[in-house]
């Protein structure tokens, strides 16, 4: 009888371990399964702060770029280059050299006539001579002017 009674405990012994054993895994998994998600959800954040700063910081840099190029371009071109009054193309050679020259963020400048037919197309080491014109009233930069 005592040893019927000794295996009965020792069954019920190895019975609540395992019960035991699987409640406290158990709950160590639903903790680290929490952490986890706690952790993704920081890091996502963190990093669409980051993101939202790089942004912000290339959109200033972007900014000032744009304002540079047209400050430099007013200070290149004089008042008068823009008015109305045709000029004869070697002037306009002259004043697109000229404004390439100072102004490295300036890759080609071209002259387009009322129209929207390019007359004269200057870039860095190309060729200054008339290109075969272009008809360019169709494109979206010219409609939105």
């Amino acid at each position: 009888m005592l040893r019927r009674l000794t295996s009965r405990r020792t069954s019920l012994f190895w019975k609540y371990t395992f019960v035991v054993a699987i409640g406290v895994s158990a709950a160590r998994g639903v903790s680290g399964g929490i952490q986890a998600w706690v952790a993704y959800r920081s890091t996502r954040d963190d990093l669409e702060i980051a993101q939202q700063k790089e942004a912000q910081l290339a959109g200033l840099r972007i900014d000032q770029f744009v304002g540079e190029a047209a400050r430099d371009l007013a200070s290149t071109l004089p008042a008068d280059t823009l008015d109305a009054r045709p000029r004869p193309t070697e002037e306009w050679k002259t004043e697109f050299a000229r404004l390439l020259r100072q102004n490295p963020a300036i890759t080609e400048a071209s002259y387009l006539d009322k129209d929207g037919s390019e007359q004269i197309r200057q870039g860095r080491g190309a060729s200054s001579s008339p290109l075969t014109p272009r008809n360019r009233s169709n494109e979206d930069f010219l409609r939105a002017a």
